[in-house]
């Protein structure tokens, strides 16, 4: 499996390209467009990001030429032709029988990858280039024929071609989110806005916590067992919300929304019992979510969740493209009544265009052995399969989602990367979390249940969510050895002849390590710590100094 990260070598070999030149090529996993851009700045990439519209074009020439031409930001205008003889067979017939409807624009710097952007094109447009890539195989030609026609369509620039063209608006998949300001008289802060969510879920299925708790005094009992680490599984879920849809048809409109609400009713009663709001520092968020992630994901760490639920706050932190706007994500873990399979669990929180909220659900189907990306692979095969059995869903639909299990694990793998990084750092042993009101207070401490009028054992909320600020020390630590490195304050004399290191901050990465007798494998288990940017040349006096900033009232 073709996996994609941006600032590494490209996946697939790189065809020989001069700087400003494109490439389009028909690989596995769909069609890629490759456009070489050497030393391009920040600026020049963002451009290349903010595709408007496209246009498709076929030649009347003795070897039909396919030409694809993109208008970006700025005017800028790529183009881009296909010559179907110099694709693999089996590939090209895959194309040609299927419903592949997305392009991935690749940006390269000589064989970096700089930028990755998935595009959903129309189905028309598909069907046009299909048409053209049989007549193509249906004309015998030599690649001196298809040149010799392709330098009579390249007579006209770019532009002309886009005018000549079939022409199609390209529609992003999300809708942007409310503005900030909205939001906030909407909710007025993040934490109103979570007890919101467990307001009108109360308000949509009353007394659905109770019934919750009722549910889990049966574990071991009417219903099978499961791990503590696990709240309430999905399935369970299930069988509280399906109680208010007795009368409803299976399948029907309403029965599939139960089934939606059901895995958002397993991260919010997991949640609701502690309410913990994770905020991390800026610069801790900003590093985390750029720390590589390779080998197998530690699954036993997932366990080391200080709450059953915890919610990671994005606070206009910058992200992915695809999960901007987003206020944060509910993690959980699950038990899979059905298979034992163990799942993380994000569902990530944001807005629909008029300002209500909205979930959505990423799921890892963890194990032990598996990558991040073969933990979403297996989520990815699940909902694709899903997707052919509906096929009702409308063109607009189809053509927003990416074209096969492939693409769509790509998709999710770049949206939950991220989140892992966050939450691994929750779990690791060098972790630093402060309560944002009680410092004495400690993290990880569970509620205990109560016994209430008729013997029952329910489990009540705090009367406020609890803040955690997570990595408030280091974050400082490391902005202020950014700065140092950004400098060059620290200077160095030479030593033997031989140059001082420039001053520059190493990158961070994740260390794993097994605590435990190695002689009884049951016993071991896994820790892992977060290594932040190294600062060489830096004060370490200073690394480690309190930069918590302290505000008192003013008498």
């Amino acid at each position: 499996m073709v996996v994609w990260d941006v600032g590494k070598p490209c996946p697939v070999p790189v065809p020989s390209l001069a700087d400003g030149a494109t490439a389009l090529e028909l690989w596995e996993d769909g069609l890629i467009l490759f456009i070489q851009l050497s030393g391009a700045t920040d600026e020049e990439l963002a451009i290349y990001r903010d595709l408007r519209s496209y246009a498709y074009f076929e030649s009347a020439t003795q070897v039909p030429v396919a030409v694809w031409i993109f208008e970006f930001g700025g005017s800028s205008f790529v183009d881009a032709n296909f010559n179907a003889r110099k694709v693999r067979q089996d590939v090209l017939r895959k194309f040609l029988d299927g419903q592949w409807n997305s392009l991935r624009v690749v940006l390269l710097d000589a064989e970096i990858v700089r930028s990755i952007r998935l595009v959903g094109l129309e189905p028309e447009a598909i069907r046009l280039f299909q048409e053209t890539i049989r007549r193509q195989l249906a004309v015998q030609y030599t690649q001196r024929d298809y040149d010799r026609d392709l330098w009579t369509v390249y007579q006209k620039s770019s532009e002309e071609l886009f005018a000549l063209g079939r022409r199609f608006q390209h529609r992003p998949a999300p809708a942007p989110p409310a503005p900030v300001r909205n939001r906030r008289r909407l909710y007025g802060s993040l934490a109103d806005r979570l007890r919101g969510h467990i307001a009108r879920f109360e308000q949509r299925y009353p007394k659905i916590w109770r019934e919750i708790d009722r549910l889990r005094m049966e574990r071991g009992r009417s219903l099978p067992e499961w791990p503590d680490w696990c709240f309430v599984p999905v399935a369970v879920s299930m069988i509280a919300v399906l109680r208010y849809y007795r009368h409803v048809e299976q399948f029907s409109p309403e029965w599939l929304k139960s089934i939606a609400d059901a895995g958002v009713l397993s991260a919010l009663s997991a949640w609701r019992v502690t309410q913990g709001v994770y905020d991390f520092h800026p610069e801790l968020f900003a590093r985390l979510v750029e720390t590589p992630l390779e080998g197998d994901l530690p699954v036993g760490l997932f366990e080391q969740m200080p709450e059953w639920c915890c919610y990671l706050s994005f606070a206009d932190r910058r992200m992915e493209k695809m999960l901007e706007g987003c206020h944060g994500a509910f993690v959980h873990l699950e038990h899979d009544l059905n298979t034992g399979r163990r799942e993380l669990r994000f569902l990530v929180d944001m807005d629909q265009e008029d300002g209500s909220p909205k979930f959505v659900p990423l799921v890892l189907h963890v194990g032990e052995g598996r990558s991040i990306h073969e933990a979403i692979a297996g989520f990815a095969a699940t909902v694709f399969e899903q997707m052919e059995r509906h096929r009702e869903q409308s063109a607009r639909d189809r053509m927003l989602m990416p074209g096969d299990a492939v693409t769509l694990t790509d998709t999710l793998t770049v949206m939950a990367r991220p989140m892992v990084s966050l939450l691994l750092y929750l779990c690791s042993a060098n972790a630093e979390i402060q309560h944002a009101k009680h410092s004495e207070r400690r993290v990880g401490e569970r509620p205990a249940a109560k016994r209430v009028k008729g013997g029952e054992l329910r489990l009540f909320p705090p009367d406020n969510a609890n803040l955690w600020r997570v990595g408030y020390r280091i974050g400082a630590a490391i902005e202020r050895a950014r700065e140092e490195a950004r400098k060059g304050a620290v200077g160095g004399a030479a030593v033997s002849g031989r140059r001082s290191p420039i001053p520059h901050v190493r990158r961070a990465h994740w260390h794993t390590f097994w605590t435990g007798p190695r002689s009884d494998p049951d016993r071991r288990m896994p820790k892992v710590q977060w290594l932040p940017p190294i600062f060489v040349k830096g004060r370490q006096k200073e690394e480690n100094e309190a930069i918590i900033p302290v505000i008192k009232p003013v008498r």
